[in-house]
């Protein structure tokens, strides 16, 4: 990791939730320059012993298999079978389900036009086409568009009577009204009226939506968050995604970043905003690693500007980020306390006093 002056609280305790060294020479497979992404390639076979294990041992690398195998085409690296195979017929097989994907989308997008909703193109979707090389390398399991509370229903209609289903709503608490729809052909459809799904401090939605951009997806018009807004959106959900191995927010970082030079004045802004809205202590473990592992450029002052917000960070934030990390990894409270150091072990033990006294009476027992 990147040196700081001091290591921000639940540092242990967020940092085992990051991609371990399997997944990490994945990633670097995928992200890195042409020397590294050799190395990596060769490393993660090493430690998998063979593409096939690795992908048995850890199914959710799969989605990443069309990014690895662009990524070494470009590289020059040289593939034996049978990751050569495995890699061709991964690839052709999301560029298949993507032009479908990306149809839908466009079929969504001129719905929602002709009815008159403003929409902003969010997360997966959004990132195949604005900073993915091509859309296909983007691993999109449903689509996720923001429209204004009010223009909910005639959203649905539109949808509706655009072939779109009503679906099954995906459990947990949500802040704000959202909507799950699915396409004949199965893939979901959420439309949602809050840019974060889980509460924060603030609303830096207004600033978010003054600084949106247009784009054409197939002759449509589509609505995106500026770059260093979506960096921001990408890293910044509470939970990330449903346990360790949904690596990726960190390909979308890396992503964005190749594609946009931020500046000075954009790191700035992302580092105040998660400071606001209360999301610095988590930020600042993931742009550590992305800085220390996966080699983003991000300045210095940005990555210990994040880090003194989150020494900062109030103990309702503290409780916030363990709620995630809990949520995200599945993993039992008592090795939660396992894995980390004693500074963290206090925070541990308050969280648990006030969400769970039998969790932490059992703990203390111990």
């Amino acid at each position: 990791m990147i040196a700081h002056p001091r290591l921000p609280p639940l540092a242990d305790t967020l940092g085992w939730l990051l991609p371990d060294a399997q997944d990490t020479f994945l990633l670097q497979a995928c992200l890195g320059g042409a020397a590294a992404a050799s190395d990596a390639w060769n490393a993660w076979l090493a430690m998998a012993e063979g593409m096939p294990n690795a992908l048995a041992q850890r199914p959710r690398s799969r989605r990443f298999l069309p990014l690895l195998h662009h990524a070494l085409r470009v590289h020059g690296v040289a593939l034996a079978e049978p990751a050569l195979s495995i890699l061709r017929a991964a690839s052709l097989w999301e560029e298949r389900r993507a032009t479908r994907i990306r149809a839908i989308l466009v079929e969504a997008l001129a719905s929602l036009q002709r009815a008159g909703v403003a929409v902003v193109l969010l997360k997966g979707a959004a990132l195949a086409e604005t900073v993915y090389p091509q859309f296909e390398l983007r691993h999109c399991h449903d689509l996720d568009l923001l429209v204004e509370e009010a223009a909910l229903p005639v959203a649905s209609e539109a949808l509706s009577a655009a072939g779109f289903q009503p679906a099954a709503a995906a459990g947990g608490r949500a802040i704000g009204q959202s909507l799950a729809m699915k396409h004949a052909d199965g893939l979901p459809v959420n439309l949602h009226t809050r840019l974060w799904t889980t509460r924060i401090r603030g609303d830096p939605e207004a600033i978010f939506l003054r600084r949106v951009r247009v784009i054409d997806i197939g002759g449509e018009r589509a609505t995106i968050l500026a770059p260093a807004d979506m960096l921001l959106h990408v890293c910044g959900h509470a939970g990330i995604g449903a346990g360790p191995g949904n690596w990726a927010w960190i390909a979308d970082a890396a992503m964005i970043q190749h594609r946009h030079q931020s500046t000075a004045e954009d790191w700035a802004g992302l580092v105040r905003t998660a400071a606001e809205i209360g999301i610095a202590l988590p930020l600042a473990a993931r742009f550590d690693y992305l800085a220390a592992r996966i080699g983003l450029p991000i300045p210095p002052a940005a990555l210990n500007a994040l880090t003194e917000a989150a020494c900062r960070s109030s103990r309702s934030e503290r409780d916030a980020a363990i709620s995630a990390a809990r949520a995200a990894s599945g993993v039992a409270f008592i090795a939660m306390l396992r894995r980390s150091g004693w500074r963290s072990r206090l925070d541990l033990a308050r969280w648990a006093l006030r969400r769970s006294p039998r969790i932490a009476r059992r703990w203390l027992a111990t």
